[in-house]
């Protein structure tokens, strides 16, 4: 969008000079400020004194360190095109790992950022991981992938200058690593056969044994957290069949697990503080997360408890204890405000400190508007959960248009974080609904296989039944009301459109599956996906997937739609994206079709969300504000 300058006319009327002004300039596309707010990764350096964190000020994430005394973060990295997430601080030195990648089409894999500010890539071409510190810090563990071989290779890196490493494990079939036991002689696999189901194997690398932590019967989640210092139980989030994940502890000989934490919320992750004394519980809630400390041994609420100024709603992404343990930082963030990095002195507990303020000065303040958590009965009385944006200036009078967000997944969660895209559309003046249909996380199991096996029928129709709660709010338009979503939530965008072809208003898919037996069909025989999307989806077949998959009811779209698509996408073919669009528009429906250069299935680059969300947002203006206007000259 072109911005241009109001010019002011000075006009001389007797002794008095009278400014008349043109119209006033249209304000800032707030676009770009909105999608360089992002805070990602969380470190201590070796002494304590600084945390190292990612961030994208300049659109592109870049490593930055800041002092936990306050002050301004400093940029480590110069990272113009590709983006670099921080991974960890070197144990005794402020050398730090970092996952990036240097070419189109290249693997995020792992890399040293050198003390005199040169990167050393310790995988050229290749992908990998890092996976956590010896106990002594003079090496670390590393799992890269041998392309083309369907094996990973697990190494043992030396801290010293030229990083020598050595096999210490071979992963195939892959089971991806979660980290090691202290002294190195056990490790943990992780195995997600489908959504309610995922598996911890722990391998015995002195006997070569697999022992799978494995419990009773059916669907069971088992997600590893970390070692206990004597490496003899694994911390673990379990939900033993139940509802929600609690945190319980598992015998890696027996397998016996158990319980030691549980909530009213699944509790979402854990971190230890370095002289085993502490643990900070991530805990979630109604679409949100907060921080609760325990004791480590009794796992007792903490004698340190956190003080009244931690905010408890919005959500906690990254927990940290600094090196002596007497700090702990964390990253918050709301629907209404950005990421914020947040220290606490455990030591002397007072108010916690803000060491990184979300809202930079691009962002004014008071521009964002935070969302209100509801829900409403869905087309058979469940009722649904949501969270509504209500932009400024919406009442009885002033009726605005809405859409339905709809998160990837199939089973995430739109939380109380920051989301720059539904921010933007609030910005421009749209109510949003971020809808959670059922089969979405965090609201328990139950809730969350509600979907199983009919995707794109039951997830949907919780979709277009929240049309009632917009319609009923008195200040959306009911005529105005379009659906978007990404990933899974763009096949659904694209369903509603052509399966309920009067519906909606308009709709927008950001990457939307449009052929799920062609994508069933690609996946190899033994790939652990299958498991996955059986579960998920029932039939892999194409056949009965035709009845779902909106490439073969492009004919029965009525209204607007439009499709953005990476250039590299395997998930949703360009071509695919193409022949949909084409076979919209031949029925004389406008369609249109954005194509990402360099990005597949997702965003990877700023760059790329912005082109995507600015041509979202201005495609809704056209068919959705365009349309009231006509009805009004009517």
């Amino acid at each position: 969008m072109t911005l241009h300058s109001g010019r002011i006319f000075l006009a001389c009327l007797l002794p008095l000079f009278v400014a008349a002004a043109s119209p006033a300039a249209p304000a800032p596309d707030p676009l770009p400020a909105l999608l360089a707010q992002g805070v990602a990764g969380l470190a201590f350096s070796s002494d304590g004194s600084k945390v190292l964190v990612s961030m994208n000020p300049g659109g592109v994430y870049n490593a930055f360190a800041v002092s936990v005394a306050g002050g301004t973060p400093v940029q480590l990295t110069r990272s113009t095109k590709y983006p670099v997430f921080i991974a960890s601080y070197f144990p005794h030195d402020d050398r730090f790992v970092f996952h990036s990648h240097k070419a189109e089409g290249e693997p995020e894999h792992v890399y040293v950022r050198e003390l005199d500010g040169t990167e050393t890539d310790l995988s050229p071409g290749k992908g990998s991981r890092f996976k956590g510190w010896s106990p002594d810090g003079g090496s670390f563990l590393l799992d890269e992938d041998q392309r083309g071989s369907g094996v990973d290779n697990v190494y043992e890196v030396s801290t010293q200058p030229g990083y020598a490493r050595k096999v210490i494990y071979q992963n195939t079939p892959k089971t991806p690593l979660a980290f090691a036991s202290p002294d190195r002689r056990h490790l943990v696999l992780t195995r997600w056969p489908y959504d309610l189901c995922r598996e911890i194997h722990v391998l015995d690398l002195k006997t070569n044994q697999i022992h799978s932590m494995i419990s009773g019967e059916g669907a069971m989640v088992h997600l590893p957290v970390a070692f206990t210092p004597d490496g003899d139980n694994l911390l673990i989030l379990y939900d033993g069949g139940k509802e929600f994940l609690y945190l319980a502890r598992a015998n890696v000989a027996t397998g016996v697990v158990k319980t030691l934490v549980r909530k009213d919320w699944d509790i979402l992750a854990g971190v230890g503080s370095p002289d085993g004394k502490l643990l900070a519980l991530t805990v979630g809630g109604d679409t949100s997360s907060h921080l609760e400390l325990y004791d480590a041994s009794t796992f007792k609420p903490a004698p340190v408890s956190l003080p009244p100024g931690i905010p408890l709603d919005g959500v906690v992404s990254a927990v940290a204890f600094s090196p002596d343990s007497r700090t702990l930082a964390f990253i918050h963030a709301t629907s209404g405000s950005p990421p914020e990095v947040w220290a606490l002195d455990l030591a002397k507990p007072g108010p916690p400190r803000k060491l990184i303020q979300g809202g930079r000065p691009e962002l004014p303040a008071g521009s964002l508007v935070a969302g209100k958590v509801v829900r409403f009965p869905s087309f058979d009385g469940l009722q649904v959960p949501g969270i509504l944006f209500q932009p400024p200036g919406a009442g009885p009078d002033h009726k605005v248009p809405a859409v339905i967000w709809v998160h990837d997944g199939p089973s995430r969660q739109t939380r109380l974080d920051y989301e720059p895209f539904l921010q933007y559309l609030v910005s421009r003046g749209y109510a949003v609904f971020a809808v959670n249909h059922r089969g979405s996380s965090g609201y328990g199991k139950t809730f969350q296989g509600m979907d199983d096996t009919r995707h794109g029928d039951v997830d949907l129709r919780d979709c277009l039944a929240a049309k009632t709660l917009l319609q009923g709010t008195g200040w959306i338009d009911p005529e105005r009301i379009a659906i978007a979503g990404e990933g899974h939530g763009g096949f659904l965008a694209l369903d509603g459109l052509a399966l309920h072809p009067k519906e909606l208003a308009a709709g927008v898919s950001f990457f939307g599956p449009l052929d799920w037996g062609r994508f069933f069909g690609a996946l190899r025989p033994y790939d652990p996906m299958r498991e996955f999307y059986t579960q998920e989806m029932g039939s892999l077949s194409e056949a009965p997937w035709k009845r779902f998959s909106p490439i073969f009811h492009a004919g029965e779209v009525v209204r607007p739609v439009l499709v953005v698509q990476g250039e590299n996408d395997t998930v949703t073919l360009p071509q695919e994206a193409q022949a949909f669009v084409t076979a919209v528009k031949a029925k004389g429906v406008p369609a249109e079709e954005v194509v990402l250069p360099g990005e597949g299935h997702g965003f990877s680059m700023t760059e790329a969300q912005e082109t995507a969300y600015r041509a979202a947002a201005d495609f809704l203006d056209r068919h959705l504000k365009a349309a009231a206007k006509t009805v009004k000259k009517k």
